[in-house]
């Protein structure tokens, strides 16, 4: 699997978009979250898609989800607990259950619930 690297910049960026993500209440909401997600991850056009597939038999489309592993695993590493849990809220079921099959999840979780 190709690794993803993330810096501070995705880390922001996934704050900003990952709220509005979750709080999408209608289909309409859901794909344009979706698609800031794939926008910000970096993710090929439709056509970009088909002949990176024909080229090298990898199309990219999973590049928005390998995006968000790699900025849950960078929050987690700085120690940010709500950024990693937006990200697992949306995604993770997905991910893990389609993509994920052996590999290894996001190190532990410690978040402290805000009162």
């Amino acid at each position: 699997m190709l690794e993803c690297a993330v810096d501070d910049e995705d880390l922001a960026n996934a704050a900003h978009l990952l709220p509005r993500f979750l709080v999408a209440m209608d289909d309409r909401g859901v794909r344009m979250g979706a698609l800031a997600v794939a926008e910000a991850a970096g993710a090929l056009s439709l056509q970009e898609a088909t002949l990176a597939q024909m080229r090298t038999g990898d199309s990219g489309v999973d590049r928005p989800w390998k995006w968000l592993t790699a900025v849950g695993r960078e929050a987690d590493r700085q120690g940010n607990g709500e950024l990693v849990a937006q990200r697992y809220s949306r995604t993770s079921t997905h991910w893990r259950s389609r993509h994920c099959l052996g590999s290894t999840p996001t190190p532990s979780l410690s978040i402290t619930p805000k009162v």
